[in-house]
């Protein structure tokens, strides 16, 4: 008798090892502090002292990776050659970007665990951490 389930059956992928993760997280992180700094130095060139704008730079530099892995890649991930796609399977076999609203999703799942989600990436046959698993996505090599 065989197991029936209503998950569909996944299809392995060329997935990097957590080095090439967490060097990619490092680069994306100096680009968010150039960001950062040359959001404050603009504004202060040009005396802008609004919150509206300083609000909407902070949301713009907050929403950097989901913006950028929702269309293909951060910068860090061009870099060292990785990207995150949806999950592969039977019924989806095509390596598509996983869209804003999961790759917002995703990334505030990543902050709010922080390392720990990190370290799941070692227990899992396909290198997913805790945010991957939750939006069905996973890092590939590009």
């Amino acid at each position: 008798m065989t197991e029936a389930s209503f998950e569909p059956k996944v299809i392995f992928h060329n997935t990097p090892i957590i080095a090439d993760r967490i060097k990619s997280a490092l680069i994306d992180s100096v680009v968010l502090v150039g960001l950062m700094f040359t959001a404050y130095y603009a504004l202060s060139f040009f005396g802008i002292e609004s919150g509206v704008v300083k609000g909407i730079l902070f949301v713009l530099v907050f929403l950097y990776e989901p913006i950028m892995v929702s269309f293909s890649q951060t910068i860090g991930q061009r870099f060292i050659g990785i990207r995150v796609v949806e999950q592969k399977t039977e019924e989806n076999v095509a390596l598509r970007s996983i869209g804003l609203f999961r790759s917002i999703l995703r990334y505030i799942v990543k902050l709010i665990l922080g390392v720990l989600s990190l370290v799941t990436i070692n227990f899992d046959e396909q290198s997913r951490a805790i945010h991957d698993k939750l939006v069905r996505s996973i890092v590939v090599r590009a």
